[in-house]
């Protein structure tokens, strides 16, 4: 019995072992298929990890080779006659999934006021960027995008169009545009050809000279200048003008002329009236498809104060006066001064210090000689008062009359570097010329001229002799640049530079190039 007992402990024993090592077989399978799975779903998620690291990297390259199509096609654009214009942008598809948008912003944010001299570069810029863009084809929200950008700078190639008399304007200093009033009054110069319509009044109002001192002193000015003695002379060049009208104010004008070496040409009188505006300036371009600036208005009196050129707002410098301004005591333009182009439009100079001057342009391609729009237009009169003394570099346009008040000769002083046109020419008298005794001088003059150690020159014995009482110095001068202008006509209605016929377009040139994708 007790072995039969002790048989069954055994087989129950044997039992629960087999039932202890196939528990654990099992979990070791399962262990082992749990294992299997992870790993396999590990593989699994990092394939699909590794296709769409490489699909996002192929479509953030597509959107790159989308953003460099993009900008040619932009700079392409540019050169030609249906571009869009600056400050616009305009979006292209490429094929169902690329695409860009491309825009063209004034200026260059490289340039800054610190940019010293550079910083007039500002306007003449273009700053081209284009972003490409690609989308997931799987997944339309899924959007790779890239983005490049040039900045280049126009080629002046051309300028719109010129008045049909600017060219034959420009030939003189002094230009008149209609049969008027052309009066000049000792002592003044005007260097340079000198065109007049009408009656040429010459140094008739400084009534005490007339006759025969006035005669000597006009016969000595050319030997004088000639020996080295200083040149007084009234004109330096030729003078065109109606023949008809030689005599009328001064019976021996043309001898007198003769004697200063003065040319008279004879031309018929015509009434020039292509170089006036046609309305005020409100907006301007420097550019075919250019940004449109608004020119900046001025008080009525300027006085103590500097108007000067904006890169950003004002690159060209337009001032434009509201009715009649005054420039008073230190006013500056470093620009162009224009007043309204009607009844109202008038200027006067009444104080010491007063400067104009237009900016200098990028010359046009090719050329050498800088590019200047006219420093003043005025509808009405350009008058220069009394006690007044001002500068002006470039064209002077006057639709009315150019106007120098009597004063006695030190107190108004005028020099125009550049040229003249106006419909009236009046410089009135010095006063201390016509008050001047001019009957007793000359016989002083004339009575020590023989001695051998006499003066021969009655302009030079008067500086000798009467520097105290009288100056004969110009300080009222008309004269060309010493160096070669290219002076332009300014019409607010076109673009100042245009593209050359034979181009079709705009040309521009490479300043920088920035594919960083940003």
């Amino acid at each position: 019995m007790n072995e039969r007992l002790e048989t069954r402990r055994s087989a129950i024993s044997s039992r629960r072992s087999f039932r202890a090592r196939r528990g654990a077989a099992v979990f070791l399978v399962l262990l082992f298929l749990a294992l299997t799975m992870t790993l396999a779903y590990a593989t699994i998620r990092s394939q699909g990890s590794g296709i769409k690291v490489e699909s996002n990297f192929a479509r953030r390259q597509n959107a790159k080779q989308t953003a460099m199509t993009g900008l040619a096609i932009a700079l392409k654009k540019m050169s030609q006659s249906d571009w869009i214009g600056a400050d616009k942008s305009f979006t292209q598809s490429l094929d169902g999934y690329d695409y860009f948008t491309a825009s063209f912003a004034t200026g260059d944010a490289s340039l800054t006021t610190a940019s010293g001299t550079s910083y007039a570069d500002y306007p003449w810029r273009v700053t081209v960027k284009s972003t490409g863009y690609s989308v997931d084809p799987t997944n339309a929200n899924s959007i790779a995008k890239y983005s490049v950008q040039a900045v280049v700078r126009l080629i002046p190639r051309a300028v719109y169009a010129e008045p049909t008399d600017w060219s034959d304007f420009l030939t003189y200093t002094v230009y008149q545009t209609t049969p008027d009033v052309f009066m000049v009054n000792m002592p003044m110069q005007i260097q340079g050809k000198t065109r007049v319509q009408w009656y040429l009044n010459l140094a008739e109002d400084s009534g005490g000279w007339s006759g025969t001192p006035r005669a000597q002193y006009l016969d000595d000015l050319v030997p004088m200048y000639s020996a080295g003695k200083g040149d007084y002379r009234l004109f330096t060049s030729s003078i065109t003008c109606p023949k008809t009208y030689y005599y009328w104010y001064f019976n021996d004008l043309h001898t007198a002329l003769t004697n200063m070496s003065v040319t008279m040409v004879n031309a018929n009188y015509q009434t020039i009236t292509s170089l006036a505006p046609t309305a005020t300036p409100s907006q301007y371009q420097l550019y075919t498809g250019g940004k449109k600036y608004t020119a900046v208005q001025t008080a009525l009196t300027v006085t103590g104060t500097t108007l000067s050129s904006d890169p950003k707002t004002n690159p060209l410098g337009i001032f434009v006066a509201p009715g009649s301004v005054t420039l008073k005591t230190n006013a500056v333009i470093n620009g162009t001064l224009i007043t309204n182009w009607d009844s109202s439009g008038k200027i006067s100079v009444t104080g010491s210090g007063v400067t104009v001057t237009p900016v200098t342009l990028p010359t046009i391609n090719g050329e050498t000689t800088p590019l200047q729009l006219p420093a003043i237009l005025s509808y009405g009169q350009l008058t220069i008062n009394a006690d007044s003394q001002a500068t002006v570099n470039g064209v002077v346009g006057v639709n009315d009359q150019f106007y120098v008040t009597a004063d006695d000769q030190t107190n108004v002083q005028f020099t125009l570097t550049g040229k003249l046109f106006a419909k009236r020419f009046r410089v009135e008298q010095r006063n201390d010329w016509g008050d001047f005794n001019w009957s007793s001088s000359y016989t002083s003059f004339a009575a020590q001229k023989s001695a051998p150690a006499g003066t021969k020159y009655f302009p030079e014995w008067l500086v000798k002799t009467k520097s105290s009482q009288i100056n004969i110095q110009p300080y009222i001068v008309f004269k060309p640049s010493s160096t070669d202008m290219h002076y332009h006509w300014f019409d607010c209605s076109q673009p100042l530079f245009v593209p050359l016929t034979a181009d079709g377009g705009l040309r521009w040139e490479l300043v920088s190039f920035d594919g960083d994708g940003g």
